[in-house]
């Protein structure tokens, strides 16, 4: 019985333990579904917060869409009254022509009565032939009658050549008219082609920038400017150059060259495998001490998405804008560089890893380096000359030219640092100093 005691206190002391560990539990679960059920809240709140913004921006769409109505309802209004114009002359030229037939008409009754005269005078001077030597002074008569003919006769044949001259002029007036009239039809015809062009243009143009994220609520002041370069301490009388680009594209490599650093030198960038730059770094440069480098998340990364990739990372800060890629260029990098254009940014495009390609190639088709290295060269400028082709519909002020500069590592540091060259094949240089002196550093 002793015995028993302790074991029945040992039996309550674990049940005790058993229940304070159990109350924990049930704690731990009640603070962790209270801390999912605010997160949950607060997430509802967020999307009610861009379903109104989202309200907003329709609301401004649709004004901007009555407004471009009522343009053209004023521009038809305004056809419409010149074509009313035109009308009113048609309906002037046609009652100058009633005019001139009449004329015409009462000059052909005139000829017809000097016809008439005409045979009237034959019958009298006939009537004082026979009666000549019986009445000379009516022949006499007869001769002044003759002479006052012969001067209507010439008034008469005056006024026909006056007017056949008035004739001719009208002719020149209504050939004039039409040729006017033509040339107002002409000038009519390519101001609504030019107004079409132009609204065609226009809407494409605007298009475009939408497509690009550039809304009317988006514009970027000289106020933002200034205060994203505070931010990035954007350094006055140097040239502030940013790295952009897809993670895992070399950018943090490609600086630590551009300083002519090995990865390994205590000043360099970070690099790795996976995504190392989350945020914005800057980088000073002993051997370029007029140009600042800034590396820039990469898109992509999480919490970062390509469409507003620009506007996020404040690129409109930097002087100048270094695009790296590793592969052929997608339609959000094509954006990007766009959005640059957009702005009058001077931009690069830089194909990074080319010794990594080259070796790839070499490995993947069993050829030689240097066939290897060509082979690279010549897959990389067909796809430069895609990026034109996939550009051929936008506007002029938005259409890119993209020249991509094929680059390594090894070689822009051999430049830099002013090594020797390799002989190798795969390591040889392709465009890092054409890609040097686009920087505006000498090789």
């Amino acid at each position: 019985m002793a015995e028993a005691i302790p074991i029945i206190a040992w039996w309550f002391i674990d049940k005790k333990k058993a229940f304070e560990t159990e109350q924990k539990y049930k704690e731990t679960n009640k603070r962790i579904a209270e801390v999912i059920l605010a997160q949950e809240q607060e997430r509802a709140a967020r999307q009610e917060i861009e379903r109104k913004e989202e309200q907003e921006r329709l609301g401004r769409q649709e004004a901007e869409s009555r407004e471009k109505r009522e343009r053209l309802a004023r521009e038809e209004a305004e056809r419409k009254e010149e074509l009313e114009r035109l009308a009113r002359q048609e309906a002037e030229r046609k009652a100058e022509e009633e005019r001139l037939a009449r004329e015409q008409a009462e000059y052909k009754e005139e000829q017809e009565r000097l016809a008439r005269r005409e045979a009237e005078n034959r019958a009298e001077q006939e009537h004082l032939a026979r009666e000549q030597a019986e009445q000379r002074e009516a022949k006499e008569r007869l001769a002044r009658q003759e002479a006052e003919h012969r001067l209507e006769q010439e008034c008469l044949t005056r006024e026909q050549a006056e007017r056949t001259v008035e004739q001719e002029r009208v002719a020149r007036q209504e050939a004039e008219r039409k040729e006017e009239q033509a040339r107002l039809a002409r000038d009519l015809a390519e101001h609504n082609e030019r107004l079409a062009q132009e609204a065609s243009k226009k809407e494409r143009y605007e298009r475009e920038l939408r497509e690009l994220g550039v809304l009317p609520d988006r514009k970027i002041t000289d106020a933002d400017i200034k205060y994203a370069r505070a931010v990035a301490g954007y350094e006055e009388g140097c040239i502030n150059i940013a790295l952009i680009g897809n993670r895992g594209t070399g950018k943090s490599s490609l600086i630590n060259s551009l300083r002519g650093l090995s990865h390994t030198d205590r000043d360099a960038a970070e690099v790795g495998e996976a995504e190392t730059t989350l945020r914005r770094k800057k980088y000073k440069d002993k051997n370029h001490k007029n140009v600042v480098w800034y590396d820039i998340p990469g898109s992509g990364t999480r919490g970062v998405s390509a469409f507003n990739y620009y506007y996020n990372n404040d690129l409109y800060a930097y002087d100048k804008i270094v695009f790296i890629h590793s592969k052929i260029l997608t339609e959000s990098d094509l954006r990007v560089l766009k959005l640059c254009q957009y702005r009058g940014q001077s931009w690069i495009s830089v194909r990074s890893k080319a010794d990594l390609h080259i070796w790839n190639c070499k490995r993947r088709m069993g050829i030689s380096p240097a066939e290897a290295r060509q082979c690279y060269i010549d897959a990389v400028r067909a796809d430069t000359a895609t990026y034109e082709a996939r550009s051929e519909n936008s506007v002029p002020e938005l259409k890119l030219t993209v020249k991509d500069y094929i680059v390594s590592d090894a070689g822009v540091l051999q430049l830099v640092t002013g090594s020797e060259p390799s002989d190798d094949p795969v390591d040889q240089l392709i465009d890092e100093a054409a890609f040097l002196e686009e920087l505006g550093l000498s090789p």
